[in-house]
C-alpha cells in the first residue's frame, strides 16, 4: 500500500474550473483532496532555485518527495487520494516520467484532465494576470511576446497560446496511463452536477450530492489596485484573520471580496479570430482524440 502517494490526479488546463472541482470533491466522504492546491510535485521534483524572471511573488512548490507525501498524511484512510496541478498537463513529459518512477503502478493512477476552448482560457489566463498586477502588455502585445518569454525564463503562466495546444498533451496520458477521464469547462459549466456526478462514476464511488459552491480564482480587471495588492499579498490584514476564521472561511472571504472588486471584459474580434486560426489544426487533431465536436472552437 502507498497510502501517503496520490491514486488521482486533476492535471488541468490552467482556468478551467480546476480549483472549483477540487473544492468540490473534497465534500465526498471517500475523497482526499490535498489541501495544497497547485504542489507541481511532479512537474519540479529535486528541482531548486525555480526563480522566473516575470513574477515578483515568491513562487511555492514542493520538490522533495518527503514533503510531498506530507500532504497526503491526513488522507491515508480514504479510498480516493488526488490533489490538482494544473502544469502536469502542459508539462507533460516531465510530469509522466517523473510520475512513473515515483508512484508504484502508475499506469492505474486516474488521471482527470479538465479542457477549455484554447482562445477563452488563453484570455482568462491574460485576465488573471492583469488582476494579480503582473502583466504590462496589452493582449494583442503579450502574444507577440510570448515566444521571446518562452526563451527568456517567464513564469509558464505567461505562456497563453502555447499551453492551449491540447492535443500532444493529452495524447501523452493517454498513451501511458489506464484510466484517464477528459472533460471539457464548458460542460462543466452548464451542467455542473451531471460533470460531478460522471467524475464519481470515473472515481467507482458511489453516488453524492455536492453542495453548491461559488465559482473560484476568477480572473478579471482590478477596480481598485489597492484592494488587489492586499488580496494578492501577504500582509498584516490577511494574517489579522487567522485567529478568527478557518482557512476555508478566509478563502471564501477573500474570494469573495476579489470578485466584487473585478470588472468583466471581453476579447476583441481581431485578437479572437487570431487565436482561432493559430488553434485550428491542434483542436481538429483533439477532436480525433476525444472524439468530440469540438468546432465551436476554431469557428
Amino acid at each position: 500500500m502507498n497510502n501517503n502517494l496520490p491514486n488521482f490526479l486533476i492535471v488541468g488546463t490552467a482556468k478551467a474550473a480546476t480549483t472549483t472541482i477540487h473544492e468540490y470533491l473534497k465534500q465526498h466522504p471517500k475523497v482526499f483532496m490535498t489541501e495544497w492546491k497547485e504542489p507541481c510535485f511532479f512537474v519540479f521534483k529535486d528541482q531548486q532555485n525555480l526563480n522566473f524572471k516575470s513574477t515578483k511573488r515568491i513562487v511555492k512548490f514542493i520538490t522533495r518527495l518527503e514533503d510531498y507525501k506530507e500532504i497526503f498524511e491526513n488522507g491515508k484512510s480514504k479510498e480516493i487520494r488526488g490533489e490538482s496541478s494544473t502544469p502536469y498537463l502542459y508539462f507533460y513529459d516531465r510530469t509522466i516520467e517523473n510520475i512513473r518512477n515515483t508512484i508504484p503502478n502508475h499506469k492505474d493512477t486516474k488521471i482527470l484532465i479538465v479542457l477549455r476552448n484554447p482562445v477563452d482560457r488563453a484570455y482568462s489566463q491574460y485576465m488573471m494576470k492583469i488582476r494579480d498586477l503582473e502583466e504590462k502588455l496589452t493582449f494583442n502585445e503579450a502574444l507577440d511576446a510570448e515566444e521571446d518569454r518562452m526563451q527568456n525564463n517567464f513564469h509558464f503562466d505567461f505562456f497563453y497560446k502555447d499551453r492551449g495546444l491540447y492535443s500532444n498533451q493529452v495524447k501523452a496520458y493517454l498513451e501511458e496511463f489506464n484510466n484517464v477521464k477528459v472533460i471539457l469547462y464548458e460542460d462543466f459549466k452548464s451542467d455542473t452536477n451531471k460533470i460531478l456526478g460522471d467524475i464519481v462514476d470515473f472515481l467507482n464511488l458511489e453516488k453524492f450530492n455536492f453542495q453548491p459552491i461559488n465559482r473560484l480564482n476568477a480572473s478579471g480587471k482590478p477596480k481598485n489596485k489597492i484592494i488587489s495588492r492586499i488580496l494578492i499579498g501577504d500582509n498584516f490584514i490577511k494574517r489579522s484573520l487567522k485567529p478568527f476564521l478557518t482557512k476555508r472561511l478566509r478563502n471564501n472571504l477573500l474570494n469573495q471580496i476579489q470578485k466584487k472588486n473585478l470588472k468583466q471584459t471581453k476579447i476583441d474580434n481581431y485578437s479572437k479570430a487570431k487565436l482561432q486560426e493559430f488553434f485550428k489544426s491542434d483542436v481538429k487533431k483533439l477532436e480525433t482524440l476525444i472524439d468530440r465536436d469540438l468546432k465551436e472552437w476554431y469557428s
